[in-house]
């Protein structure tokens, strides 16, 4: 990697959080919103994996039962958190009927794979450069950077999140 390729990253990156900050400052009620329907997304998706493991799918193998209850859960909490935006969140930009409920939901389900992917990256790749550069004679990294990690993922996720839901699922 070039130093032109990683100023061009730093540039992306600021413009990216400029841009959100800016779209923040008018929206801060609605992000404040869209982050209480994320919270509670978190409790649907644990609930769901929590039945999974033990009602649902209680008689398959664990890790089969595992996976299955964790998508699930993402499945189920995605729709929870689109409904409650759509009703609360946004609700000034709802239009088009049924048609436009499933048009939106689709875009919806479009941006959380999208934001999930990125948050993957973020997190596996900070866990995966720390094992590189500063875990080296250790097995594992600490489960502690594992979280942070993770919160790191989540942050750019949420920020993405709002960012493609605000201009593209919920557009006027």
């Amino acid at each position: 990697m070039n130093i032109a390729s990683l100023k061009f990253r730093e540039r992306t990156i600021n413009l990216f959080l400029s841009r959100f900050l800016q779209v923040l400052k008018g929206e801060y009620r609605r992000f404040l919103k869209f982050s209480i329907v994320g919270g509670s997304g978190i409790v649907v998706n644990l609930a769901v994996v929590w039945l999974g493991n033990e009602l649902i799918f209680s008689a398959l193998k664990d890790s089969l039962k595992t996976s299955l209850s964790y998508f699930l859960g993402i499945i189920i909490s995605i729709f929870t958190n689109f409904v409650l935006n759509d009703i609360w969140t946004w609700s000034d930009k709802r239009q088009g009927g049924i048609q436009g409920f499933f048009l939106r939901m689709g875009k919806y389900y479009v941006v959380s794979a999208v934001a999930g992917v990125i948050q993957f990256l973020i997190s596996n790749g900070l866990a995966t450069l720390s094992r590189i550069y500063f875990f080296k004679d250790e097995l594992q990294v600490p489960v502690l950077w594992k979280l942070i990690f993770a919160l790191a993922g989540i942050a750019v996720g949420i920020m993405i999140n709002f960012f493609m839901n605000h201009f593209w699922t919920f557009k006027k």
